[in-house]
Parts: structure tokens; C-alpha cells; sequence
């Protein structure tokens, strides 16, 4: 079975002949052909109404059709406009082109010229409607290929900023750090236990800030702390151990209560200790 064709065309012909035999050739072909017998009601159906091609006569009772080419093209740029004409000349070619007019046939035409009149200009729609939909659908995938470049920028400045500020860091703790051993290992004069318990709490915050920097500056490089590392078994015990050691100090100086229950048991984890660590001080850390 042949699939009838489809669109809607509107025909604007003084001549009554000119009307139904346009209806009669392109109804059956599965058009929807609506008519105007002047240039008044065709402006007012191409207002009230879309149309994918119009036969329009060259000259109408209230006016010349070719004049009625601009404010059509104007609404509707793809829409396909061809004039009907018992007067053809090369100066009215060239006029109805520069106005907008995809073709025009001469009075008296046979039915076959108008069917394929019609269909050339449809599929030139079609043609038009397309590329200008693959035209807008470059430019959006040119969008998304700029924000992404501009995504990737950034996200490189950022990476760039965090390797500079964890280096920058990583200097006055580590000279902390030095100092405090310094301390610790009795070098700067004897030290009673209560001292030594405080400067070695203090050692422990240190470590645990110099991890964090590190952990910082592994993230710049490679966007992820784990991703290279195997999983093992990791004793949980000692790990929360650690971890309530670390905070405790400050957990003290908030009048916060920080105390843990660890079964004597090992409770071993598939992990990454440094992985455990992060979770773990990020947990406790933000609920001191």
C-alpha cells in the first residue's frame, strides 16, 4: 500500500476553478488544502492557522500576490510559497524570488505539475526544517563541548591550588614536628610525665595533620585516595585506639565527653587503613 503524503497547504486564488481543482488534485493525495479567494483571508487563515506551502495567485482582487510574499516569509522563514500565474515574464521571476518564492507554474497546469510542484517544495521544507535542526543541535553539542573544556580548566586550577596549599603546609607542621621530638626525646632538658603525656598527644595530632596533608595532596594528583591500593584485613581496634587519642585532646577542650567501647576481640575489616583513618576522624572529628 502506498503511504499517502502529508501537509497542509493553503491555496489563495480569485479563480473558483483554480480553488476546487487544487482540493480535487491534492485532497485525495492526503494534503489538508484550505483556500482564500482574496489576499485579506489568506493573511487572516496564515495568521489563525500554520501551513507548510502556499499557491498563491499572482494577482487577487484586492491586490497582487506577490506583494503578500514578505509578511508570509516573515511569520513562518521556512514556510515553501509558489505562485500561480497566467502571466509569467522574467521580470515577475525575478521579482517573486528576491520576495521569497521557492517556484512558480503558469495557468492552465495539469495535474502532474502541481503534484510534483508540491512535493518538490515539501521536501525542500523538510530539507530546510532539518538542517536547521542540525544546525541548532551543533551548536548545543559546541555548548557543552566549551563547558566541558571550561569544567576541565577549572578543575585543573583547583587541583593546581590544592597541591600548592598542602605544600605549603606540609613545611611549618613538619618543623613542628621536629621541634616537638626534639622535646620529646628529653634534647631541650628533662621533662616530669605529665609534659611528656601532653607534648606525645600532641605529636599524635601533629601526625594525623601531616596525614591529612598528604591525603590532600594525593587527591590533587590522582582525584582519588584508595583507587591504587588493595584491599587487606584491618584490625579495627587499634585503629579506633588511634583515633580516640587523636581527638581527645580536643574533645577535652570542648567539655566533650570522647570515650570508646572496643570488644577485646580483633574485628578485622576489608579496607585500606589510611581509608579507615579518613573515615573515621571525619566521623569523630566533626561530631567533636
Amino acid at each position: 500500500m502506498t503511504q499517502k503524503a502529508s501537509g497542509r497547504i493553503l491555496v489563495i486564488d480569485d479563480e473558483l476553478g483554480i480553488r476546487e481543482g487544487c482540493q480535487r488534485v491534492l485532497g485525495p493525495q492526503g494534503f489538508c488544502v484550505e483556500k482564500a479567494a482574496t489576499a485579506q483571508e489568506g493573511l487572516h487563515k496564515l495568521e489563525a492557522d500554520d501551513f507548510d506551502l502556499v499557491l498563491l495567485d499572482v494577482m487577487l482582487p484586492d491586490g497582487r500576490g506577490v506583494d503578500l510574499l514578505e509578511p508570509i516569509c516573515r511569520n513562518d522563514p521556512e514556510i515553501v510559497c509558489v505562485i500561480i500565474t497566467g502571466y509569467a515574464t522574467v521580470e515577475l521571476a525575478v521579482e517573486a524570488i528576491k520576495q521569497g518564492a521557492y517556484d512558480f507554474i503558469s495557468k492552465p497546469f495539469t495535474s502532474d505539475l502541481l503534484l510534483m510542484t508540491v512535493n518538490q517544495g515539501l521536501e525542500r521544507r523538510r530539507l530546510s526544517q532539518e538542517a536547521k535542526k542540525l544546525a541548532e543541535a551543533e551548536r548545543v553539542a559546541s555548548e557543552l563541548a566549551r563547558s566541558k573544556e571550561e569544567m576541565e580548566r577549572l578543575d585543573q586550577r583547583k587541583s593546581e591550588f590544592m597541591v600548592m596549599v598542602a605544600h605549603e603546609l606540609r613545611s611549618p607542621i613538619g618543623g613542628a614536628q621536629s621541634l616537638l621530638r626534639t622535646l620529646v626525646r628529653g634534647f631541650a632538658g628533662e621533662l616530669n610525665e605529665k609534659q611528656k603525656e601532653i607534648l606525645a598527644r600532641v605529636e599524635v595530632r601533629l601526625d594525623g595533620l601531616m596525614e591529612l596533608v598528604n591525603d590532600l595532596l594525593s587527591l590533587a594528583a590522582s582525584k582519588t585516595l584508595e583507587a591504587d591500593k588493595p584491599l587487606q584485613s584491618v584490625p579495627l581496634c587499634p585503629l579506633l585506639q588511634y583515633i580516640t587519642d587523636r581527638f581527645s585532646i580536643e574533645a577535652g577542650a570542648k567539655q566533650v565527653s570522647l570515650s570508646q567501647r572496643i570488644p577485646e576481640r580483633n574485628l578485622p575489616v576489608r579496607a585500606t587503613e589510611d581509608g579507615l583513618k579518613m573515615i573515621f576522624a571525619n566521623l569523630v572529628g566533626n561530631a567533636v
